[in-house]
């Protein structure tokens, strides 16, 4: 899949690891370019636009020429996207989120999950057992009692997520 493809396609998964306005600069770089002529055609600040290339280069999506100009001396920078580290950048995010749900998933499966009224009591709205025990079965947030929480929807959207992921990861040769 060529790199207009697949920044198309995962544009949810780039979005979340790195922001929407890094993944316009990716869209732009089809071709080598300025940073001031980017900032222009995304009608944004040329400052804004360096901060993001500057994000890109460190996750190793795009690369840079100096040059120097030789009427005022002063340096420009040409800008290129790699697009033979995109799909792996992809695939890496992929694999983070997936091993993320599985972790969570693993949980949710191994513990007898307990909520409150607020549902503010824990990371995920519930907490384990073990949690509860820890605050005698009182939410510190709401101050009232922890009940069993049924967990079965929590679990089934987990398993759909981590569906979805590993064929996202299929499209992506993972």
């Amino acid at each position: 899949m060529n790199t207009k493809r697949l920044l198309r396609a995962y544009k949810p998964t780039l979005s979340q690891a790195m922001g929407g306005d890094h993944i316009k600069v990716l869209q732009k770089l089809s071709r080598p370019m300025y940073d001031h002529d980017i900032s222009s055609s995304m009608k944004v600040k040329t400052t804004t636009v360096r901060k993001l290339l500057n994000e890109l280069y460190d996750f190793g999506l795009v690369e840079y020429e100096r040059l120097r100009d030789k009427k005022t001396g002063w340096y420009t920078y040409l800008w290129s996207r790699r697009d033979d580290r995109v799909a792996g950048y992809i695939k890496d995010s992929l694999e983070k989120s997936l091993g993320g749900l599985e972790n969570r998933l693993l949980q949710e499966r191994d513990n007898i999950m307990f909520a409150c009224e607020c549902q503010n009591g824990g990371e995920n709205g519930h907490v384990t057992f073990g949690q509860a025990m820890e605050y005698d079965f009182i939410c510190p947030v709401c101050n009232t009692s922890f009940r069993q929480f049924d967990n079965s929807a929590v679990i089934l959207k987990l398993e759909s997520g981590i569906l979805e992921l590993r064929r996202g990861l299929k499209g992506i040769g993972g």
